[in-house]
């Protein structure tokens, strides 16, 4: 867009006899308005980024992850989701600690089931969602590249 040669401010071809943000007369005399052709400023694909392939990751490695390891967040960390997870593997130790412990105190289960109810419970959640990564299309890994 085209710019008062006084106060600097985007205007429309509409404003061209006074400017509505400063009053200034006939504001785009004298100011260029064409446009310009980007693809001149535009540098090709370097051969370096060519060179490099992309490193797909596997759809099968992230629904076995995720169904053996996905206690620990293990899926997230391969997939690149790091603070994803850390924060799986945080509410992994905070539920079963924290469930197994109530648990642990409020029923009469020995403390090995108090414990191993709610690892058991998220392990058939993460069960699901390694499935999930079996069977269903256009997952991403964290650099937007779709898994295979």
């Amino acid at each position: 867009m085209p710019e008062c040669k006084y106060c600097h401010e985007s205007l429309t071809r509409f404003n061209k006899d006074v400017c509505p943000y400063c009053g200034g007369k006939k504001p785009l005399e004298g100011v260029d308005s064409s446009t310009i052709d980007i693809t001149k400023v535009l540098d090709p694909v370097s051969s370096n980024e060519a060179e490099t392939p992309i490193k797909f990751k596997r759809r099968l490695v992230a629904g076995l992850l995720t169904i053996f390891f996905g206690l620990f967040g293990a899926n997230f960390f391969y997939l690149g989701h790091i603070k994803t997870g850390l924060i799986a593997l945080a509410i992994s130790f905070l539920l079963i600690g924290g469930v197994g412990s109530l648990l642990c105190f409020v029923t009469t289960l020995t403390p090995i089931w108090s414990y191993l109810i709610p690892a058991l419970a998220l392990e058939t959640i993460y069960i699901v969602l390694g499935f999930i990564y079996f069977f269903k299309q256009g997952l991403k890994d964290a650099k937007g590249v779709f898994l295979r």
